[in-house]
């Protein structure tokens, strides 16, 4: 029974000219690839060692109608293995002293392929990017519903930035692999304007995420205290501190809060000293509801907001 191995590698969708070599590598030291895995595993079988050419190739159309693909490519001696993530894999063994035998006849074609990679793989990608992250990550910024919002917000800014990241790397190793097989030097030209354009456009949009993550997470409170003979009312554009108030009540006195807000979250607390709070709770809407004082004393009303957007009124009855 034939040995069989797993290695781990990871290629980017541009890198398959890197992830073909590997494999002949592998094969040429005698070991023939069976299947990948995700998220990356590559499985091999002992065998002879021979110089074996492995070539990738990624056509959705083909795929549609497989098997006149397939035949296509047998017919040119190419032995068909498998598909995964896209790319169909196929190898055969190279033929005499030839250094380059590959399923692509010339450098368009090789350009073809890549162009083919962009529309299949990159381009979801985008959509996904534009259509939901950016998106999101704007309305998170401008609609603040407290702690747990602001968690939200720096989640979508990782997941920003991964995107980011991801679109550089794919698009520096596009620009490498077009720069190689385009032989013109007005087609090179172009090439570099379109790449410094993409790219400039990706350091402009990071440089304004980050500068409005930064006013996001360090903004300071923005609003007023008005105390009153029979109470007091909180009102700005940002209030996320903790006001407390004491007050001597009589038993029968009522105190009543009404709430205007457009974002965040206020929790409330009002308690008797040395005694368990009469009243607790939290809340997100414009609302009016009144507590009763149950026994005289001093009483603490302890209002604290999260990014609350508009006014909370306290008044004593």
């Amino acid at each position: 029974m034939s040995r069989t191995k797993r290695e781990y590698k990871f290629f980017t969708i541009a890198q398959y000219e890197q992830e073909q070599e590997y494999l002949s590598e592998m094969h040429r030291n005698g070991w023939k690839l069976v299947k990948i895995t995700y998220p990356g595993f590559y499985f091999f079988e002992e065998c002879e060692p021979e110089d074996v050419v492995y070539q990738l190739d990624f056509n959705a159309e083909g795929i549609a109608d497989k098997t006149e693909y397939i035949q296509l490519f047998e017919d040119c001696g190419w032995e068909h293995l498998f598909e995964f993530v896209g790319y169909s894999y196929f190898r055969k063994k190279r033929e005499g002293e030839q250094e380059d035998d590959s399923i692509f006849t010339d450098m368009a074609s090789r350009v073809d392929m890549m162009k083919r990679v962009f529309k299949g793989r990159v381009l979801p990608l985008l959509a996904l990017f534009a259509g939901i992250i950016v998106p999101q990550l704007a309305l998170n910024l401008n609609q603040n519903d407290g702690r747990l919002s602001s968690l939200i917000v720096i989640l979508y800014f990782v997941v920003f930035y991964i995107y980011v990241f991801a679109f550089s790397v794919f698009g520096y190793q596009f620009y490498q692999y077009e720069l190689k097989v385009l032989e013109r030097p007005e087609q090179m030209n172009k090439i570099k304007t379109r790449y410094f354009a993409i790219f400039s456009a990706l350091i402009i949009m990071s440089i304004v995420a980050g500068w409005c993550g930064y006013r996001y997470l360090n903004r300071e409170p923005e609003y007023q205290y008005i105390e009153r003979q029979d109470g007091f009312m909180i009102t700005g554009e940002y209030f996320d501190d903790l006001i407390m108030k004491q007050y001597e009540l009589e038993a029968g006195d009522e105190i009543w809060v009404s709430t205007e807000r457009s974002n965040g979250i206020f929790d409330i607390c009002i308690a008797r000293e040395g005694a368990e709070p009469i009243f607790t709770g939290n809340g997100t809407l414009a609302e009016t509801f009144s507590v009763t004082v149950p026994e005289a004393g001093i009483y603490t009303i302890a209002c604290e907001g999260r990014s609350i957007e508009g006014s909370i009124d306290f008044q004593i009855k």
